[in-house]
């Protein structure tokens, strides 16, 4: 049975795409920051994101593991290359004499099993499996017996002084069948049967011929001794490729009945390494990193901040996130550069995170599963006419309202940016109050100030509450902090103005 190290259900492997998902990841570039495929791992079970959860705990803690899953992703890397080399290889000397399959088996699991020497594997179900599994392998008596005998091998090959074939033969005592007994370490010495029969002495060893030994340069000339050479070599060849053949393809059925185990298992491992090498680059920040609770519906987060600004930036201002009964919809506004994108990008950043199993950039964490995450925040569009842009736009937005539920999490980033206020603010209602019906998640930035009066005219019967955050200012000053309640159009044209030197 395949192992599997991020997945509860190992079916949920092959579950197709999330589009919108994938989306998000080229918008918040995950692709880059974590790994290309990062969308494709995007979870909605509780039982694996909590394994995984566990998991990044344990890689956090103990450089060690993250060696160990190096050399497996590594090693299987080298296995999946060696098995597409390997369709319709014809053996040749070079190939059986290594025996390259096996040699890779034994190095496999030996080197892994020494790698997760040490590691409190029982933080971790997952690596625990794996682990156990790599242990119990290596103390096999078939691995055992293929390490010890491959091991005799390779000293055999090396060391080799002479080989024993045997000859089957016919009615008329002409050669039928021919096999090798054994390569040896030692050469034959001379013998003669007769001599040892009448003096009934018998305990020469094995390699005492019955007749003596004929050296080729005393017997033959070269022409004789190039021809018995060429006859023997090219025998001797026919009969160990034949031979090895056969010894070999049971060795590889052997080979990948026993590493069908650890199928899949290369991609998964990459995930993780760059999964953590992110999360390594984070904590080397300074960014308190925190595993989720996963909840039923709660949604906090506390000292919240955006990864991405994290990585570049010195200086972060950390920030709250609450969805509750007085506040499912939030109309967020504030000064222009006052933090309105960069909070709605690290509320994304921490649930995509959290359903890729990582831990999240925050001092703590209380999350639901969203069974989708939808954004629309400021792109190019391909018309580049006004009317042809908000047509574009709209036809985003009604994409997007369709898809929208009670465990979706929509985020939106200054929509009809692209038409005039009045126009913009018969679509913001429209827009707030299909999302305030469909009872989701959503905060929507924006610059419309008025949207802010009328937020509970805005909430659809029996839908979710609408509520107001705005980015504070200290004074005429940013301060890039995002607060419940609503912002001062008067405090924001006064710093706008006194930006651009507008005011006396």
């Amino acid at each position: 049975m395949a192992i599997d190290l991020i997945y509860h259900n190992p079916e949920d492997r092959t579950l197709p795409l999330d589009r919108d998902f994938a989306a998000l990841c080229d918008e918040l570039s995950l692709n880059s920051l974590i790994c290309p495929e990062a969308a494709s791992f995007f979870s909605t079970d509780p039982d694996t994101l909590r394994m995984r959860g566990e998991l990044f705990d344990l890689l956090m803690a103990d450089e060690r593991l993250y060696r160990a899953l190096e050399f497996l992703a590594e090693g299987l890397r080298d296995y999946e290359d060696m098995r597409e080399k390997a369709a319709g290889v014809i053996m040749d000397e070079h190939k059986y004499l290594r025996l390259v399959d096996a040699g890779f088996y034994v190095d496999f699991i030996t080197r892994l099993s020494e790698l997760f020497d040490g590691i409190d594997t029982d933080r971790s179900a997952a690596i625990a499996r794996l682990a156990d599994h790599v242990r119990t392998e290596a103390a096999d008596p078939e691995f055992l017996a293929l390490r010890d005998n491959l091991a005799k091998l390779e000293h055999d090959v090396v060391h080799m002084k002479s080989v024993t074939i045997g000859i089957n033969l016919g009615a008329h005592l002409q050669p039928v069948e021919a096999g090798i007994v054994s390569l040896n370490t030692e050469v034959y010495k001379s013998g003669n049967f007769v001599d040892r029969l009448l003096r009934l002495d018998f305990d020469e060893d094995a390699f005492h011929c019955i007749a003596p030994l004929v050296p080729f340069k005393k017997s033959l000339n070269y022409e004789d001794r190039l021809r018995i050479t060429d006859a023997v070599n090219g025998t001797l060849e026919t009969i160990c490729t034949a031979a090895l053949k056969r010894a070999h393809l049971k060795i590889r059925d052997f080979f990948y009945e026993r590493m069908e185990a650890f199928s899949g298992l290369r991609p998964q491992a990459e995930f993780l390494l760059a999964a953590g090498r992110f999360l390594m680059r984070l904590r080397e920040r300074g960014v308190t990193l925190r595993t989720p609770t996963v909840t039923s519906g709660a949604y906090r987060l506390a000292g919240l901040c955006n990864p991405e600004l994290a990585l570049r930036e010195e200086h972060i201002v950390k920030n709250d996130a609450v969805f509750d009964e007085n506040g499912r919809i939030f109309i967020l506004t504030g000064p222009n550069s006052g933090g309105k994108t960069v909070y709605v990008r690290a509320i994304a950043y921490a649930q995509a995170m959290m359903q890729l199993g990582l831990p999240v950039a925050a001092d703590s964490a209380e999350l639901p599963i969203c069974t989708r995450i939808l954004s629309m925040f400021p792109k190019n569009y391909t018309s580049g006419a006004r009317s042809g842009r908000l047509e574009e736009e709209c036809a985003e937005l009604s994409r997007l309202l369709a898809k929208c539920g009670s465990t979706t999490l929509v985020l939106m980033d200054e929509v009809f940016s692209s038409t005039g206020a009045s126009d913009a603010m018969v679509l913001a209602e429209g827009c707030l109050r299909k999302l305030s019906a469909a009872g989701c998640m959503c905060i929507f930035s924006t610059h419309l100030h008025e949207l802010c009066e009328r937020a509970q005219e805005l909430r659809a019967p029996g839908g979710g509450m609408v509520d107001l955050l705005a980015a504070e200012l200290a004074g005429h000053t940013r301060t890039y902090r995002i607060l419940r309640g609503a912002s001062s159009r008067a405090s924001d044209a006064v710093a706008i103005a006194e930006k651009y030197g507008l005011l006396e």
